[in-house]
């Protein structure tokens, strides 16, 4: 007997490998749709990253030239500052200074004093304000009151100066350096011990 090869029908299993196929090309066409959207997201974040590292610099850069301008301000001021300090050493090594005095002929007076000549005096007996702006005056009204920076002298004997007028008068310094922070006085006391 002859036998008779096998018959297989391929319609039904070409159409098991078309849905195959089928289901596999649909199958890469999600994978494919579901990659691009997940790099359009990707690359939708690094530019909002790459945005917002670029606002960031901008705003270091303007706080950074903000810094800058202050420095600048700050080291301009320093300068005139050390500026005016020099000058006023070069006028106090000319012997420019205003003198304060504070004697007892016969009572307490003070006297303001620029370069030896005499520009105010009164009595120790008034007020610490009205003392504060008489000196004031006589500063504002002198060559050196023009300077920037002051410097003054407080002279006194100590073997005939009362401590309570020291200390006034020291209280009446502190009261014009707060009034002028470029105002700088030191006290000399005169006495030989």
């Amino acid at each position: 007997m002859k036998q008779k090869g096998i018959m297989i029908e391929l319609t039904s299993l070409l159409d098991v490998i078309f849905i195959i196929l089928f289901w596999v090309m649909m199958q890469m066409q999600q994978q494919q749709t579901q990659m691009q959207t997940d790099t359009e997201e990707q690359l939708a974040q690094a530019e909002q990253q790459v945005e917002e590292a670029l606002q960031q610099v901008e705003e270091i850069r303007t706080e950074a030239d903000q810094k800058i301008a202050e420095a600048w301000k700050t080291a301009e001021e320093l300068n005139e500052k050390a500026f005016a300090n020099q000058k006023a050493l070069d006028s106090f090594s000319q012997g420019n200074l205003i003198t304060i005095y504070l004697e007892y002929v016969p009572d307490g007076i003070i006297s303001v004093s620029e370069q030896r000549e005499t520009l105010v005096e009164f009595s120790l007996e008034l007020s610490e304000t009205v003392i504060s702006e008489r000196i004031l005056q006589a500063i504002e009204n002198s060559e050196i009151g023009k300077n920037q920076v002051i410097l003054c002298a407080l002279v006194y004997d100590g073997d005939t100066a009362l401590y309570k007028d020291v200390l006034k008068l020291n209280a009446v310094l502190k009261q014009i350096s707060a009034e002028r922070p470029d105002f700088y006085c030191a006290t000399m006391n005169t006495a030989r011990n």
